[in-house]
């Protein structure tokens, strides 16, 4: 791209309440739940597994980004 610049703008693809969040971490899978501590993570190639409060499982593949848990809220930005 010669003489500019890339811009790519993030949405989210689903928001929702979870009981747990499991995450394919660099140094290998680990959960999230409730008042888990802050984090700043890399994300490998994986799945993103979650449970809603309702207790259904929900999994997304990803194949690589990061992950901020702060607050009880979960953000991940991937590249799918």
């Amino acid at each position: 791209m010669e003489n500019g610049i890339s811009l790519m703008v993030m949405s989210p693809v689903e928001k929702c309440a979870a009981k747990l969040v499991r995450l394919p971490g660099r140094k290998g899978q680990f959960t999230v739940l409730w008042n888990h501590a802050p984090l700043v993570s890399v994300l490998d190639a994986g799945d993103i597994e979650y449970e809603t409060t309702d207790g259904e499982i929900k999994k997304i593949s990803v194949k690589s980004g990061f992950v901020e848990i702060e607050s009880n809220k979960v953000s991940v930005c991937v590249e799918l």
